[in-house]
C-alpha cells in the first residue's frame, strides 16, 4: 500500500509559514487520499502487467505511465516495499500500520535499512524523519546495536543528541517493569518540578511580606 504524505513542517519555519502550509494541507488532504489509492492500484496493475509484457509494449506504455507520475524508479521502489512486507509478514498489524503511515519513498528507505533499526524506530512509535533515514543510510546511528559510548560521548552534546541517546537506552532496556534508567529519569524530573514549585512559593511569600509592610 502506498502512502502520500502531507507537507511536513519543522520548528525552523515561521509561524506564518507553518499556518499557510497547514491550510494547504487541509485543502489537499482529501484529493491526495484519492490520488494515493488510484496511484497504488494503477501501479500494482502495471507492475503485474510488466511481468509478461513484451519489450515493445513496455517501451510504448512507459510515456503514458510517466505522465501519471509512475516511473520505472517508482515501480522499483514499490517492488522493494512489497518484498519487504512479504518477508516480514509475521510482524504484528501495528508494525505495518506504522510502516504504512510513511510515504513510499520513506517506506523504500526503511525497507533497505537494517531490520533491527526499523523495529527500534517502530517501538519508539514516532514518524521517521528524513534526517533519521539519512543517518540510517550513512550508518551514523546503529539503532539496533548497543551504543558505543566512546563514539557518542562529547564534551558538549546538543540537546537532540542527548535525547537520542536516552531514547535508545530506554528502548534497549524496555521490559514489563520500569528500567533503572527510567526510574532515575523520573526522579530527576520530579526533583526539578518540586524545585520550581518551592521556588515559586518562596517568591510568593516574599511578595506577600513586602505587600504587608508596604514595600
Amino acid at each position: 500500500m502506498t502512502k502520500i504524505e502531507l507537507i511536513q513542517t519543522t520548528t525552523h519555519l515561521s509561524q506564518q509559514t507553518t499556518e499557510e502550509l497547514k491550510q494547504l494541507n487541509l485543502k489537499l488532504k482529501p484529493y491526495l487520499q484519492q490520488y494515493d489509492e488510484s496511484k497504488g492500484a494503477i501501479s500494482f496493475i502495471y507492475s503485474e502487467w510488466l511481468k509478461t509484457a513484451s519489450k515493445e509494449a513496455k517501451t510504448y506504455a512507459q510515456p503514458f505511465l510517466d505522465e501519471l507520475g509512475i516511473s520505472k524508479g517508482y515501480i522499483s521502489k514499490l517492488r522493494t516495499v512489497n518484498t519487504f512486507r512479504e518477508e516480514n509478514v509475521s510482524e504484528p498489524d501495528s508494525f505495518f500500520k506504522w510502516f504504512d503511515s510513511h510515504g513510499i519513498d520513506k517506506q523504500y528507505q526503511l525497507a533497505k535499512a537494517n531490520f533491527n533499526n526499523v523495529v527500534v524506530l517502530w517501538s519508539i512509535g514516532e514518524k521517521v524523519s528524513h534526517e533519521t533515514l539519512k543517518d540510517l543510510k550513512n550508518k551514523v546511528h546503529p539503532l539496533g546495536k548497543k551504543l558505543d559510548t566512546k563514539k557518542h560521548t562529547k564534551t558538549n552534546p546538543s540537546m537532540d543528541e542527548l535525547l537520542d541517546m536516552v531514547k535508545l537506552q530506554l528502548v534497549e532496556g524496555r521490559s514489563n517493569e520500569p528500567s533503572p534508567l527510567e526510574l532515575r529519569l523520573r526522579e530527576l524530573i520530579f526533583h526539578e518540578i518540586r524545585w520550581r514549585e518551592e521556588k515559586k512559593e518562596s517568591l510568593e511569600r516574599q511578595q506577600e511580606k513586602r505587600s504587608y509592610v508596604g514595600i
